[in-house]
């Protein structure tokens, strides 16, 4: 009975990719991550009550351990796994690198649990009940193919069904398509087979809906590697007569065409009609997301570079930590073609060597190595191996443009025990080996993985969905809830106290009454109390700094107290300890300074920040703004700034529309009353082009202007 259970707790998880919970932070990832660590944990307990229940189930167990533990594929997971644990304990940020993040779902805890979970489905699962696991699994992707294709109709822009990032869920597609092809291989009713061709077809035209560049790679990388197998081992097996290598070579034949083609004909109308390719022919050196990851590239290779980092270089920075690598050796030429914050290289192989360092790097490739040699050990021709080596080989591809995240991981893991499953002849008749101590090992950390996830997992989803629930009405009764939702200290604080800064800062826009001020300013006492508290215990999260950092200068425009205007600062330069490249946090110190009355230090680090990238707009804005500040001897320096700024990028002063028109009308008031005819009609020409409420009057100006009379004008 106990058996059955767990093997329908294991079906369960394949229902895992179409759960999402609104009142979780990245609910399309953190929900996943919520109900997987439970169905593990639900699954640990009720293994270790019948492994010391069923005499039978425990001989078993510890035979089948020994066994498993005996391989070397294993043996590098485990050591993986343990390099993992010592880059966790010398990560420059170990907290992150323990328990991860809400929306990325890896971290120290999270590996753990999925090497656990992978063992106990090699563990339990019989090759029938596979089957049953992978049908189940097709079953929930046509839902969500369901939901893709229906976002799709409606004309929804890259449409990520239940995953919200339609990179993530290509990552998820290329796992179906092999899932697909082993029910078509392993089962005996048509309605299966036909199903499994029918969700192939439909899958591969999913991924090019998410318009996923790195999936389709991986596509082309897993037909490519499944061709190459179908030649070396298909020479005997014939489908209409003809050998399975000459099919292969064919197909190979028909790709390499295929692609000649499109390089040489991308430009054609064609292309740009096929979702997914209209992307793809966009794709070189210099669009904007291509040099941005080339760029973030060099970036993490400088971060590990053995000179400067040489513990870094062998061991990581940490798992999870490669923000800080990232953002300390960060480019200044990225943030014109891509202006978010980069908590990950965008390449797994990068990231591996990043987080755990050279030695991780090789263990990880070597394990993926044995992985495909373990797959490809029957030295014939199978549709069921050649699916399996697709879905390694298309993962592995579509990981050198993206990084891993919750479902794909689980999918993966769920690859890896089959493949050993699969490979065994039969695990139920094992060489007799009885040694209990590597079983108590593993029960061990079962144990272990237990007790950490309902400290973390699990008190983290209670906090964010109270969190939730707290934060949509701002009175004194909601603020003592949101005050409770911030102990004990968990994995999910990072977001709540990001967003109760961030949530407070955005009331004081939407305020009218001084009773919501005086609630609001409680507010944002108690979100600038609860980020200092923070700080305390992660003072290398300098998302944090900088959410600290904008809650000081908000506090500084309600009380004018120039003590807040300062705290910021301390807070700004600690942000830019941190990542001293960065343009947009060299803007906000710049900005500060300004509004302190240091002109002198604000020129000098806009001025840095201009030679970081000449042709970057915003700088020679903030330029603009602090001359503008510094008194009207220098007005005609700040319009030369500004006009280039706006020269170069013309959003800049739509976006903020309403100060720059203030900051023009000053300008203006100034060079007409100097008489300057060039300056003057320089800046009427850009308050008409962007539509000033006064155009018509400022046309007139210029008629009057041009035959050189000067009217008197009040510009008050």
């Amino acid at each position: 009975m106990m058996q059955k259970m767990l093997i329908g707790i294991i079906f369960t998880t394949g229902i895992i990719p179409i759960i999402n919970l609104d009142t979780l932070f990245f609910s399309a990832v953190s929900t996943k991550i919520a109900l997987f660590s439970f169905l593990v944990v639900l699954l640990c307990i009720i293994f270790t009550i019948e492994f010391f229940r069923n005499k039978d189930f425990q001989l078993k167990i510890i035979e089948k351990i020994n066994y498993l533990t005996s391989l070397k594929m294993i043996q590098f997971l485990i050591a993986f796994a343990g390099i993992s644990l010592v880059s966790t304990i010398f990560a420059n940020d170990r907290y992150i690198a323990f328990w991860g993040t809400i929306d990325r779902g890896y971290g120290l805890v999270n590996l753990i649990t999925l090497i656990i979970y992978s063992f106990l489905l090699m563990l339990l699962l019989k090759k029938d009940e596979w089957l049953v696991f992978f049908k189940i699994h097709m079953s929930v992707a046509i839902i969500v193919l369901s939901k893709l294709y229906i976002e799709f109709f409606t004309l929804t822009e890259r449409p990520g069904s239940f995953f919200e990032n339609p990179a993530f869920l290509a990552g998820y597609l290329l796992f179906i398509i092999a899932f697909a092809g082993i029910i078509l291989t392993k089962t005996k009713s048509n309605f299966w087979k036909y199903l499994s061709i029918g969700v192939i077809v439909v899958t591969i035209g999913g991924i090019l809906i998410t318009e996923t560049r790195g999936a389709m790679v991986g596509i082309v990388l897993g037909i490519l590697s499944a061709s190459i197998y179908g030649i070396i081992y298909g020479k005997d097996v014939f489908v209409k007569k003809i050998s399975l290598r000459s099919w292969a070579i064919g197909i190979l034949l028909v790709g390499f065409i295929f692609v000649g083609g499109f390089i040489v004909t991308k430009n054609a109308d064609i292309w740009q009609k096929i979702p997914g390719i209209s992307r793809l022919v966009t794709t070189n050196k210099q669009d904007n997301t291509t040099l941005s990851r080339l760029l973030i590239w060099k970036s993490g290779l400088q971060s590990v570079n053995p000179v400067n980092h040489p513990k870094e270089f062998l061991i990581g920075w940490g798992v999870e930590n490669t923000n800080l690598a990232l953002n300390q050796y960060y480019n200044p030429l990225i943030y014109r073609q891509d202006d978010k914050n980069f908590d990950r290289s965008h390449n797994q192989l990068l990231d591996h060597f990043i987080m755990i360092g050279i030695i991780g790097l090789i263990i990880y490739i070597s394990f993926i190595f044995l992985l495909i040699r373990k797959i490809t050990s029957e030295k014939k021709f199978s549709m069921h191996t050649a699916s399996l080596l697709f879905a390694v080989t298309s993962f592995v591809g579509y990981l050198m443009f993206i990084f891993d995240q919750p479902v794909t991981s689980i999918l993966f893991f769920t690859i890896v025990a089959y493949s050993i499953n699969y490979s065994t002849e039969n695990l139920e008749v094992l060489k007799k080996d009885t040694k209990k101590i590597k079983t108590y090992i593993f029960l061990a950390i079962i144990a272990t993985v237990i007790i950490v996830i309902a400290r973390g997992v699990f008190v983290s989803v209670l906090q964010m969905s109270s969190y939730a629930q707290s934060i949509q009405g701002i009175n004194q009764s909601s603020i003592e809830k949101i005050s409770k939702t911030l102990t004990p200290f968990s994995p999910a604080q990072a977001n709540i106290r990001k967003n109760l800064l961030e949530t407070s800062i955005d009331i004081f826009d939407q305020v009218d009454s001084k009773e919501l001020l005086e609630t609001a300013e409680q507010l944002l006492d108690t979100a600038l109390t609860a980020g200092e508290e923070y700080i305390m215990r992660r003072p290398s999260d300098f998302q944090m700094l900088t959410y600290l950092a904008g809650g000081y200068t908000e506090k500084y425009k309600i009380t004018e107290n120039l003590e807040y205007l300062k705290k910021a600062e301390e807070y700004m330069r600690r942000v830019l300890d941190f990542s001293p490249e960065r343009q947009e946090l060299n803007n906000n110190l710049v900005l500060n300074l300004t509004e302190q009355g240091n002109f002198e230090e604000a020129l000098l680090l806009a001025d840095r920040n201009i030679n970081r990238d000449v042709l970057f707009a915003e700088p020679y804005y903030y330029k603009g703004i602090v001359l503008l500040a510094s008194g009207e001897s220098l007005y005609g320096d700040a319009l030369v700034n500004l006009e280039r700024s706006f020269n170069l990028d013309q959003e800049i002063f739509t976006e903020r529309k309403s100060i720059n028109f203030i900051n023009y009308g000053k300008l203006l008031a100034y060079f007409y009353n100097q008489r300057n005819k060039e300056k003057t009609f320089q800046i009427i020409e850009r308050l008409i082009i962007n539509e000033y409420p006064q155009s018509d009057e400022l046309k007139q100006f210029k008629i009057y202007i041009e035959k050189n009379f000067w009217p008197k004008v009040n510009f008050k």
